[in-house]
């Protein structure tokens, strides 16, 4: 029996996901890093040569089990709910939509998320990414506690564009913070499962469904069970948190609004932490990029980064003297209550952990640690991991 071709080119969204979402052929891809938009197919974008091609199995084996397994089904998902939204119909579609997070869930964590390698380059993957990949697709006790914290733990909405125009990440579902909650050896601030965070799943570009924990922003009045058309101003902001989410690309049905997008409220690329113990073993673990829904939350993330608010000088100031930053302002109009978040975050972080998560006996996402490849990359560029 002569042997299979290999598909070298290999979605991990799939095109009928694509092409439902977007109704169309031919779209708009920007890359995050260069910055620049180009005119591409679906066949030509969300892909890369091999993604899915692993040692212990055939060639094409993951390919072929998603395609009949996982693709098809989505793409008949994202059909059904266009209908039904579009018919005004809320309640079948959340009632499916509900149904059916599990497929929502696995297209996830099968998309880019999973795949890249650490170096930021498309190209380089590892067997170890893959094979993470794997464990957590077929781990179905796994997506049905991530299933659970969603359908438990999130208010729900549906948000429609006012122009046709909501874009679609690499990594599928979209996540953020509303709150920034600290920093940690393991997670971001948006990690499903974590108080005040905001997942958007796609369905096409007039709808996303919308999980929330937490409090909007004023200006962004949602009406919780139902759908809400938004504003210009709005989408854009729901299509740059899309964006933030893009490990490589975004992609658009409209030119003039994936030129608008901007790397903002976010880092840039995921970060690695090492942590070294005095057993003398280490673990690396990846944290994702973190995305924030607005400049506020933002800005007391990288205040919190400077560490500045540790200084003794802060300790001992009152509050009507003039602030140790050097502002000229009084402390009390200027850094106090910035302080005073940072110590409370901090204390949260070493003895509060459990008061982060929705619900403490489901957590949340899972760390991801990193392949035996990827941390020997470590253990190469910094010498101390080996002592």
């Amino acid at each position: 029996m002569p042997k299979t071709k290999r598909t070298k080119k290999q979605h991990y969204i799939a095109q009928g996901v694509i092409k439902a979402f977007f109704d169309s052929s031919n779209i708009y891809e920007k890359n995050v890093h260069s910055g620049k938009t180009y005119k591409t197919s679906v066949n030509n974008t969300m892909c890369m040569s091999d993604s899915y091609e692993f040692p212990l199995f055939d060639d094409n084996y993951l390919e072929n089990l998603f395609a009949t397994s996982i693709d098809e089904d989505s793409s008949k998902l994202i059909k059904e709910l266009k209908e039904l939204l579009n018919n005004n119909n809320y309640i079948d579609a959340k009632n499916r939509i509900f149904k059916c997070i599990r497929m929502f869930l696995i297209n996830y964590y099968k998309s880019v998320t999973s795949l890249i390698h650490m170096s930021k380059d498309m190209s380089k993957k590892d067997q170890g990414s893959i094979a993470r990949m794997i464990n957590t697709i077929f781990n179905m006790p796994y997506i049905d506690r991530i299933s659970e914290i969603l359908l438990t733990g999130y208010d729900f909405a549906i948000i429609k564009s006012c122009n046709e125009d909501f874009v679609l990440c690499d990594q599928f579902i979209a996540t953020c913070s509303l709150k920034f909650i600290g920093r940690f050896i393991n997670l971001s601030n948006r990690e499903i499962g974590l108080k005040n965070t905001v997942v958007l799943i796609p369905i096409s570009k007039n709808y996303y469904a919308m999980f929330i924990n937490g409090q909007l922003p004023d200006s962004f009045d949602v009406v919780l069970d139902c759908i809400n058309e938004l504003s210009e101003s709005q989408t854009q902001i729901i299509n740059n948190i899309v964006f933030n989410n893009s490990y490589e690309k975004c992609i658009s049905l409209n030119e003039n609004e994936i030129n608008q997008l901007e790397k903002k409220n976010s880092t840039f690329g995921d970060s690695m932490a090492i942590a070294k113990f005095n057993s003398g073993n280490s673990a690396t673990f990846k944290i994702k990029q973190e995305v924030f829904f607005t400049d506020d939350e933002y800005e007391m993330y990288q205040y919190f980064e400077t560490y500045e608010w540790t200084d003794k000088k802060f300790k001992n100031c009152g509050v009507n003297s003039l602030c140790p930053c050097g502002s000229t302002k009084k402390y009390k109009k200027c850094c106090k209550d910035k302080v005073e978040r940072c110590n409370r975050i901090l204390y949260t972080m070493h003895y509060q952990q459990d008061n982060l998560m929705i619900n403490k006996k489901l957590g949340f996402e899972e760390p991801v640690q990193l392949s035996n490849y990827e941390h020997s990359e470590l253990e190469r560029k910094f010498g101390f991991l080996k002592k």
